[in-house]
């Protein structure tokens, strides 16, 4: 996965969104390994990245939320995981439509998210 990531960012420069999906799948990956802090400086690079991109990929967005979102959410960081879930769900519908497979995945994972908090 760094391989990949650094062979995307010689080919295509540090703030592209092909650069952003390789951050967000190693992101991912550190983040289910525990490594939590590793895990959130490259989800937030990545995200940060897609919020640049002038044509960023609604898909890759939202994914990158989602995944951010679930990592404060493993940390007890419930504002901030609910704010992103939120953005990621707004991101499937506006990508995928409101009726799409896809959102069923977000909302479960903001649901959870509400239920831990009561």
């Amino acid at each position: 996965m760094k391989r990949a990531l650094r062979i995307r960012e010689a080919a295509l420069g540090p703030q592209h969104g092909d650069v952003a999906a390789s951050l967000d799948i190693l992101g991912a990956f550190y983040a289910s390994q525990g490594r939590y802090p590793e895990a959130e400086a490259t989800l937030k690079r990545a995200l940060t990245i897609q919020e640049k991109v002038r044509d960023s990929n609604p898909f890759q967005m939202a994914t990158a939320l989602g995944h951010l979102g679930a990592l404060y959410e493993a940390q007890g960081k419930v504002a901030e995981a609910e704010s992103l879930l939120e953005r990621a769900l707004a991101n499937w519908e506006k990508a995928a439509g409101p009726e799409h497979p896809v959102l069923a995945d977000s909302l479960t994972n903001l649901g959870r998210l509400y239920r831990a908090r009561e």
